[in-house]
């Protein structure tokens, strides 16, 4: 029997099949094509008459224009098949939104900085939209091979950016919060005061289960959060309500509860399964439309509820606490992120700061003495 070809074997039922390379898909990956045939001279024949307009395609597909639409498709498959659903739905959702019609039928080598900046300097863009988009334009385009690296894209920024928004509770705001809370202790004012004392995220005070509190060993064991998400099942609803992990492994992790919290849960742990909305989950946005009228009764400009987070990450290091230390509590793999986008120091802090750097040998009792 002559010598087997390449990518030609002998099947079971008996007939024989060759596998017929084909063009490579836009991430590199290889692919191929069965023929069969009863024998394996007939095979052959095929191999023979096949091969030369395979070979051609081939060549033809090398110089193929590849479009930004195509990599985006098989970048979205790999996220569905190795990312959180929620994930993969939020990624799917900025790229139908902001990226698909803008440069969608773009060939992905002839995407520009203009392009870019186009598409991630919108003025009603929030930094955090902003960011979310950033991050996929920019993987889409890396799995393109395209030069562009998210270094080098200049984001024009906005006034209201440059300026920069409010980004923590001040000392006075939280008092005034804390104060009515106390007075006011259900469970739905508690999650609030949790959130400020903790660093937890709405989805994660949300999906929190009263068990998962230990007021003995003065932990709160984060394992889940909940978020609704767009649906993109068969069901006509929209949006669907979705229990998870946390937004990372760095995520899962135990909270210490410090003396003064674990002092007023100890009256206050429900003996319902979830600590804020009893044997329900809670709505995400529900709780942010109670603690935006929880702020307006209290005369507190509003903020997004992440604020509480950010919060309570400037109180820590205004108090001395070790970014390590703070960066595991917030669930955050890198304590760069915990600096960078947690920690607003306070005009006040920033005060105390300068006075205490001021040289001891200029200044007695507040008075500025003559230096030799």
């Amino acid at each position: 029997m002559p010598k087997i070809a390449h990518n030609v074997r002998k099947r079971k039922d008996g007939r024989w099949e060759w596998r017929c390379p084909m063009p490579k898909s836009v991430s590199g990956k290889s692919k191929y094509k069965s023929y069969y045939a009863k024998s394996y001279a007939d095979i052959i024949v095929l191999m023979q008459n096949i091969l030369p307009i395979s070979t051609e395609k081939n060549a033809q597909t090398q110089e193929k224009i590849v479009y930004v639409s195509s990599i985006a498709e098989e970048w979205l498959q790999d996220i569905s098949m190795n990312k959180k659903y929620s994930t993969y739905v939020k990624y799917k959702s900025i790229y139908e939104k902001y990226i698909k019609g803008n440069i969608g039928n773009k060939e992905v080598l002839s995407v520009s900085l203009k392009d870019c900046n186009q598409i991630l300097a919108q003025p009603e863009l929030s930094k955090s939209t902003v960011s979310s988009i950033r991050n996929v334009l920019f993987q889409i385009l890396k799995r393109g091979n395209c030069s562009l690296v998210e270094k080098e894209t200049k984001i024009v920024q906005k006034e209201s950016d440059r300026i920069g928004g409010i980004s923590v509770f001040s000392k006075s705001e939280q008092r005034r919060m804390v104060s009515y809370i106390l007075n006011h202790r259900d469970n739905y004012h508690l999650g609030i005061l949790l959130c400020l004392y903790t660093g937890m995220r709405l989805g994660e005070i949300c999906a929190l289960e009263t068990s998962n509190i230990s007021l003995d060993d003065k932990k709160i064991f984060i394992t889940q959060t909940v978020q609704r998400i767009k649906n993109d099942g068969n069901s006509a609803a929209k949006t669907v309500l979705r229990v998870d992990k946390p937004k990372s492994i760095c995520s899962i992790r135990t909270i210490p509860i410090c003396d003064e919290l674990s002092e007023i849960l100890s009256t206050a742990i429900p003996k319902t399964k979830y600590f804020v909305n009893g044997n329900q989950l809670m709505e995400p946005r529900t709780y942010q439309y109670k603690f935006e009228r929880l702020l307006k009764q209290l005369g507190i400009a509003n903020r997004n509820f992440h604020t509480l987070r950010h919060s309570f990450a400037t109180n820590c290091i205004e108090n001395g606490m070790e970014v390590k230390c703070l960066s595991e509590i917030l669930g955050h793999a890198d304590v760069k992120t915990t600096l960078n986008k947690y920690v607003h120091l306070s005009f006040e802090s920033k005060l105390a700061q300068m006075n205490n750097s001021t040289l001891e040998s200029g200044q007695k009792n507040g008075q500025i003495e003559k230096l030799n």
